[in-house]
């Protein structure tokens, strides 16, 4: 936890947090440590949204050698330190895995395609996210996300989505554990994050009340 870190690896989370807000306005995007360990490698230059700068990196590297180690995301601690000898052990076997820790993805069915959908508007009234848009068959379509902890609308989605028409839950989601923790929730599984890819728009993302399940027969 980050009142567990000495001030050296404090100012190393915070740097990395930083880098993530800037590439996907999220505090702690899944799998941020691999990328940014990547991006000290020279391995890539961009993460979502951001392309790196000499200047992030130098500023990285500097505040590695400070804090000694390497700062990594923890199911229950969140952010915690670990030494550099364990952290490359665990980037190694990450970079050397056949199926790298991912978000998963599935496509999910709210009852309407996002297929071509225009003219798309959202509304945040009394903690619910409205959504309204004409679908493909110039169809009004209307839908509210109850308690929506956070959304985003943006060009491009924080995941790798399979397709850029339709709509998707993302399981095990970093972003979702931790908008429900700062609202001071326990119980992550009653939450979803969903993915609205409009391919005539833009892409809406959203963390709010996982809808009940409806009744079968």
């Amino acid at each position: 936890m980050l009142s567990d870190l000495t001030a050296d690896q404090l100012a190393l989370a915070q740097h990395m947090s930083d880098l993530s807000e800037r590439a996907y306005s999220a505090g702690w995007m899944q799998d941020l440590e691999f990328a940014l360990w990547e991006a000290l490698l020279g391995r890539r230059r961009d993460f979502g949204h951001l392309t790196f700068a000499d200047k992030d990196l130098i500023a990285l590297r500097a505040l590695s050698n400070a804090a000694g180690g390497w700062i990594v995301f923890h199911e229950t601690r969140e952010q915690v330190w670990i030494p550099n000898s364990d952290w490359e052990n665990r980037f190694h076997a990450w970079s050397g895995s056949s199926q790298p820790s991912v978000a998963k993805v599935v496509q999910t069915d709210l009852g309407f395609s996002v297929a071509d959908g225009e003219d798309v508007q959202v509304t945040f009234v009394n903690g619910d996210l409205r959504l309204q848009f004409v679908d493909w068959r110039e169809q009004p379509i209307e839908y509210r996300f109850v308690e929506a902890l956070a959304f985003r609308w943006s060009g491009q989605s924080t995941v790798d989505t399979p397709r850029d028409d339709a709509t998707y839950e993302v399981q095990d989601s970093t972003w979702l554990r931790e908008e429900v923790r700062r609202d001071g929730y326990d119980a992550p599984q009653e939450f979803v994050h969903t993915v609205l890819c409009f391919n005539a728009a833009k892409v809406l993302e959203v963390i709010s009340r996982r809808p009940p399940q409806k009744a079968q027969g």
